[in-house]
């Protein structure tokens, strides 16, 4: 989750109840799903790891009561330093990544910071590697180089405005992670 972006801090109390929507509707334990969250700017910040919270109920208290967003915040972001983190740190097993479930990894940022946004095909490459679902969501339009990140066009979620996370963001979400 894009930690500079001023879309998602602008509301995020409903960014929160969206979250919270998605973990509800998903099987969450050992056995099923687990959900990991990571905030960066230009640099990385550990909300919860894999292996943190491993029931629903422990992930939904999580989400509900952790600080979505630093306190202070850079306005820059470097999406790229995040998809190395992602794919050298954060999918690893002493961080809850069991090898035999498959990963699905989503990037949440807005047309302001997604549009300078500059990925090396590398970073692609390690990224799709690691992961056979990347999902892209943006508020607002999507810049050309995050776009590219996403599995496919099917694994793109456009939010028009950040009022509508309830309303589009959480039922989008749990349909293509319940096809992962």
């Amino acid at each position: 989750m894009d930690e500079s972006s001023r879309a998602l801090r602008t509301d995020v109390y409903e960014l929160t109840q969206a979250l919270t929507s998605v973990a509800k509707q998903l099987d969450i334990g050992m056995d099923a799903n687990l959900l990991s969250l990571y905030g960066y700017d230009t640099s990385i910040h550990t909300k919860f790891t894999l292996n943190q919270y491993t029931d629903k109920s422990s992930l939904v208290t999580a989400l509900q009561t952790l600080p979505l967003f630093n306190r202070f915040h850079t306005g820059r972001t470097d999406t790229a330093e995040a998809i190395s983190f992602l794919v050298d740190q954060a999918m690893a097993p002493q961080q809850g990544d069991r090898p035999n479930y498959p990963d699905a990894v989503i990037i949440v940022g807005d047309h302001a910071t997604t549009s300078t946004t500059k990925i090396a095909i590398t970073d692609r490459l390690a990224l799709s590697a690691k992961s056979q679902d990347v999902i892209v969501v943006s508020i607002g339009s999507l810049g050309a180089e995050t776009e590219q990140l996403a599995t496919d066009n099917k694994h793109l979620i456009h939010v028009l405005s950040d009022g509508a996370f309830a309303t589009q963001l959480a039922p989008a979400l749990v349909q293509l992670l319940e096809q992962c």
